[in-house]
């Protein structure tokens, strides 16, 4: 007599407190939503009134471990800039404790959030994204919104949804809640980072998530947003290819397919072409606001003081060039990544990399430091408490199966 086939009880998806996701949706707002980061003086108190936040309303889901780290991230960011001060013998208080509040703000926000963090960001990153491709479709379809903040001379937010103003060349791209459309596809693409210990569960438990953020990137049409999406595609089939000598002939396949899709998409193809001939031009007194012009720039700055950096305010980041351009003008640059050495120095970045590095409950180490690496190529991420946490996230995900209910748990 045959067996009836065993059944397995149907496990639901994690559900996480409204709490959970109030708290991510305050960082993400913390992170670059023009209202509270761009309008003058007031919003320099931001991150203080979010660290607030998070201690009166949470302080009693913070350990004591959390304490630890800000007191050791404190005390080393103090060394950075007493350096600095002694070097430039400028003031420079202010900003350097707004930068230890906004630290401090990232490693008590994923300690509070605890293995919830990557699911939580998943969700909270999805209803932004589905408002912002609402509001996108009523502005390609005319309809404009009332501000309630102009952004320098980009456009208007209406808190939950940037509108790109009509007569710049941006106006028909999507940046979500958030400064601008490159911006938003960075935030986007840190899900792929947070699930990096599961990737296939992204892609089928969390489909319906995934194919919504694919829509939201796409309207972003940013080119590092694009690219990554390409290379984080690459990561993902590597990693499910079982015989992986077949990498090489596939390689060979898909890099001329690549290279030929990227050269009939217009946007692409001439924004990177461009960007790449006017850096080779470009002398390091100019200033060129692409990513690679923006690099070329820094490294003057880098070459200056590349241990410490130059300092987080005006007189001594740009100190060379405050004669000849407007602070609106050098407040622009986009390159992250070397934007934060020549203001933090080297010991700062190799810092936060080596963190992410030893993070315990991170597996695909390599995977995770080029996807950063990349995003930060895009925007000064690391100006916000999002990217700042990501050393103190932890990335063990929940069991999803009834099979990983049998595992033993994953140890940090």
């Amino acid at each position: 007599m045959m067996q009836p086939r065993p059944t397995y009880p149907a496990l639901p998806h994690p559900r996480h407190s409204f709490a959970d996701g109030l708290l991510m949706f305050l960082l993400l707002c913390v992170s670059g939503n023009p209202c509270l980061t761009s309008q003058g003086e007031l919003t320099r108190y931001v991150p203080l009134g979010m660290l607030l936040v998070i201690i009166l309303g949470y302080g009693r889901r913070i350990p004591a471990t959390a304490f630890r780290r800000v007191a050791k991230w404190g005390l080393f960011l103090m060394a950075i800039f007493l350096a600095q001060g002694l070097v430039f013998g400028s003031a420079i208080f202010l900003a350097s404790a707004n930068y230890i509040v906004k630290l401090s703000v990232a490693i008590f926000g994923a300690y509070v959030l605890g293995d919830r963090f990557p699911q939580v960001y998943l969700k909270t990153i999805s209803a932004v994204a589905v408002i912002s491709i609402c509001c996108y479709a009523l502005n390609c379809l005319g309809v404009v919104f009332p501000a309630l903040c102009e952004i320098d001379t980009k456009g208007e937010s209406i808190f939950l949804y940037t509108q790109l103003q009509s007569s710049i060349q941006d106006a028909y791209r999507n940046a979500g809640m958030f400064w601008e459309p490159g911006a938003f596809a960075g935030y986007l693409m840190l899900v792929p980072v947070l699930f990096a210990n599961d990737w296939r569960l992204l892609v089928t438990r969390y489909r319906g998530y995934a194919v919504l953020l694919l829509v939201a990137l796409l309207t972003t049409t940013s080119t590092t947003g694009y690219l990554l999406l390409f290379v984080w595609l690459m990561l993902f089939f590597a990693m499910q290819l079982r015989r992986k000598w077949l990498l090489v002939p596939i390689l060979c396949l898909v890099l001329p397919l690549s290279y030929y899709v990227f050269m009939q998409l217009e946007f692409l193809n001439d924004k990177l072409t461009s960007e790449y001939e006017q850096a080779l031009e470009q002398d390091e007194q100019e200033i060129n606001f692409s990513r690679m012009g923006s690099l070329v720039f820094d490294m003057h700055y880098i070459k200056k003081h590349p241990l410490i950096g130059n300092g987080l305010v005006m007189s001594t980041r740009f100190a060379d060039h405050l004669g000849y351009y407007d602070e609106e003008e050098l407040d622009a640059f986009s390159n992250g990544f070397t934007g934060n050495i020549a203001s933090l120095g080297v010991f700062f970045m190799i810092a936060y990399l080596a963190s992410l590095w030893r993070n315990r409950t991170l597996r695909r180490k390599g995977s995770v430091l080029l996807l950063v690496v990349l995003l930060l190529q895009g925007e000064y991420f690391l100006n916000y408490p999002i990217f700042l946490a990501l050393p103190f996230v932890n990335f063990s995900l929940k069991p999803t199966t009834y099979e990983d209910h049998r595992r033993p748990a994953y140890r940090a």
